[in-house]
């Protein structure tokens, strides 16, 4: 299995534009850049843009412009608003929403997204009862959960990114409504 992870910037945008290009489709730059903006370069979030961007585009369109990503936008809106909830229920449903409240905040305050793994454990320690066995268990959950990765070949301690810094905002305006 792969793991959770986000693409680079060239590498979303080749994830955009290669599959259209095979169909002599281009997109605008202005339009590009907000479906890599948007998508957080996610290659999930970037499978719904194609698909929308797809059906939204006229049958001849050969480009991608600003009015049809500004056309295609409510319905990846609407299938990133389910992704969030169901992301959302799987961490409540494992009891980890105070673990993924907790953590949150570390990555949101910086702006590659990332923490080490020492901070996520001292986080982590306000929340999650036991030793730092417990703590690493509930940081592995939120990995499998895809809340949180690692890129492949880092080792700890350092290299712990957002699965998705959008879902973590999601998770915690959630989480402290109830």
């Amino acid at each position: 299995m792969l793991p959770v992870g986000r693409l680079d910037d060239a590498a979303a945008r080749e994830a955009l534009v290669r599959p259209l290009a095979g169909h002599g489709v281009i997109f605008d730059v202005d339009a590009l850049d907000a479906v890599v903006e948007h998508s957080q370069r996610y290659p999930y979030f970037i499978q719904l843009w194609g698909d929308e961007l797809w059906e939204h585009r006229a049958a001849a369109a050969a480009r991608i412009t600003a009015d049809l990503v500004a056309a295609a936008r409510p319905a990846v809106a609407a299938s990133v608003a389910d992704y969030y909830e169901t992301r959302y229920r799987e961490l409540r449903a494992e009891g980890l929403l105070d673990a993924a409240a907790a953590v949150a905040p570390l990555f949101q305050a910086r702006a590659d997204a990332t923490a080490t793994e020492p901070e996520l454990e001292a986080a982590l320690a306000g929340v999650v009862a036991g030793d730092g066995a417990d703590r690493f268990d509930a940081l592995a959950k939120l990995n499998r959960l895809g809340f949180v990765w690692r890129p492949p070949g880092q080792a700890p301690p350092a290299g712990w990114n957002a699965g998705i810094p959008s879902l973590m905002t999601y998770v915690l305006e959630r989480a402290t409504r109830y």
